[in-house]
């Protein structure tokens, strides 16, 4: 949940994914909806166990004339199944 941060998942630089501890992209989250304050959304498969950094790009009120902003969020772990 958030501010601001709705989805227009026609832009391909509006996204949900999972960033590896190298940078890499791992995985990218189908966004089911979206509104200011909250996404939901899910991926394909579980990722990997390890650590992920959880990113989410999204245009302020889904305006086109903006640049997206990103926040991030670090140090997601993610466990092996049990």
């Amino acid at each position: 949940q958030g501010v601001n941060i709705g989805i227009d998942p026609d832009n391909a630089d509006e996204y949900v994914a999972l960033f590896g501890a190298d940078g890499a992209l791992k995985a990218t989250a189908t966004v089911d909806e979206s509104d200011a304050q909250t996404i939901s959304c899910r991926f394909a498969a579980a990722p990997e166990p390890g650590v992920y950094t959880l990113v989410v790009s999204a245009r302020n009120g889904n305006r086109v004339s903006l640049a997206p902003a990103i926040g991030r969020l670090r140090n997601i772990v993610i466990k092996a199944a049990q």
